[in-house]
């Protein structure tokens, strides 16, 4: 389950908020009508604010320059255990990803248990959170005409999600999928 950290911070935030505004009224013997509503807006507001500049620095990376995809070192995939499939996808990652993508694609097979591992789940979750990438956009205009020719047409932004955690070998390996099935299988097919 994967909880959004934004979100969970500013419910906690407005709950707070809440609790502290009942708090202060039930103190002082009265309720003031928009109080707790103010409070609760005033801190999830800065909530919101502490989490985008968490999110910003989080962007970036160790020496606060702009965000980067191109640091990173993958573990073994001998450490994924859950499936032999999982641990050849592992490779097949960490040779398509760059490499901050396949690290975290590969902490996420490595957590998984048993049968259950979320091989594509794991592609997916770090591919979507790679770094912008503008060079992205000279490979997604040919497959967005490619899925079109298809059959399948493919909507704007869906293939940069994708193809700005790829390196040039996972780009030119997403170029060749003939979109027969759709964008998703030519990702999956990876």
């Amino acid at each position: 389950m994967k909880i959004d950290r934004t979100t969970f911070v500013l419910l906690t935030a407005a709950l707070a908020a809440c609790s502290s505004t009942k708090a202060d009224t039930t103190d002082a013997g009265s309720s003031s009508g928009g109080s707790a509503v103010d409070a609760a807006a005033d801190a999830a507001a800065d909530a919101s604010e502490a989490a985008d500049a968490d999110d910003a620095s989080s962007a970036a990376d160790g020496d606060g320059g702009v965000c980067s995809d191109d640091v990173g070192t993958p573990a073994d995939c001998a450490m994924v255990t859950c499936t032999a499939f999982a641990t050849s996808q592992c490779e097949i990652y960490k040779s398509l990803f760059k490499p901050k993508v396949a690290q975290a694609a590969v902490e996420c097979l490595k957590a998984g248990v048993g049968a259950f591992c979320p091989v594509y789940k794991c592609a997916d979750d770090a591919l979507n959170a790679a770094c912008p990438d503008a060079t992205a956009s000279t490979v997604c205009a040919a497959m967005q005409t490619t899925c079109t020719n298809a059959g399948t047409p493919l909507a704007a932004g869906e293939c940069e999600k994708y193809a700005q955690g790829l390196n040039a070998a996972g780009r030119t390996q997403l170029q060749m999928c003939d979109c027969k099935f759709g964008f998703y299988s030519c990702i999956e097919g990876l």
